[in-house]
């Protein structure tokens, strides 16, 4: 009897000990402690990452950051476009509004360029896509419309009027939209939803 009690007790001390160890580090050196644990660097990406996404709001058929300072309307009074806004004073307004429409990239590029005032800006990777942008003045400010193909069947628009095409926070904007999964199905709720005055 003694010596299973012997064993027993025995047992419970290496795995206590091994607890110990598993929570120290198991008496190993600690890479992290000079910056060059490879994992602390993938840990902080994911972080990184998981902090935008939890920075983002949802809009019906997307979520994106707001970008600090800015106020948010739905200006068809629902969630179809919704513009992010700041006053910039002498009566203007620093403006991103973000909409969609039917037809592709091309066509929508091709339509703008048409238009005197407007020319073809540089192709910029930002979040999900590759998007077109458009370079124009909007109240004798540069502005920039970003245009990329969201379906088969719709573009997003991304505009930003009175705001410098590498603004940081027209860049938050395109950098951190993301439509969601059932984007096309989530255009009539977003039609039906009215924003809150």
């Amino acid at each position: 009897m003694k010596r299973v009690l012997l064993r027993l007790m025995l047992a419970a001390m290496v795995l206590a000990l091994a607890g110990v160890l598993v929570a120290c580090g198991g008496g190993g050196t600690d890479a992290s402690s000079n910056g060059t644990d490879a994992s602390a660097g993938e840990s902080s990406a994911a972080e990184g990452a998981g902090a935008e996404a939890d920075a983002s709001e949802d809009f019906v058929w997307f979520t994106a950051v707001v970008p600090d300072g800015f106020e948010v309307r739905g200006i068809n009074g629902n969630y179809t476009e919704i513009e992010f806004y700041q006053d910039i004073g002498g009566g203007n307004e620093a403006t991103i509004k973000i909409s969609f429409g039917y037809g592709t990239v091309d066509e929508k590029v091709e339509d703008r360029i048409s238009i005197d005032g407007f020319s073809l800006g540089p192709v910029i990777s930002g979040g999900l896509y590759s998007w077109s942008t458009i370079d124009f003045d909007f109240n004798s400010l540069p502005s920039r419309q970003y245009i990329a193909q969201m379906t088969d069947r719709y573009v997003v628009f991304i505009n930003g009027f009175c705001i410098a095409p590498d603004n940081a926070d027209i860049l938050a904007v395109v950098n951190s939209f993301k439509p969601h999964d059932d984007v096309e199905e989530m255009f009539s709720v977003a039609m039906d939803t009215s924003f809150p005055r």
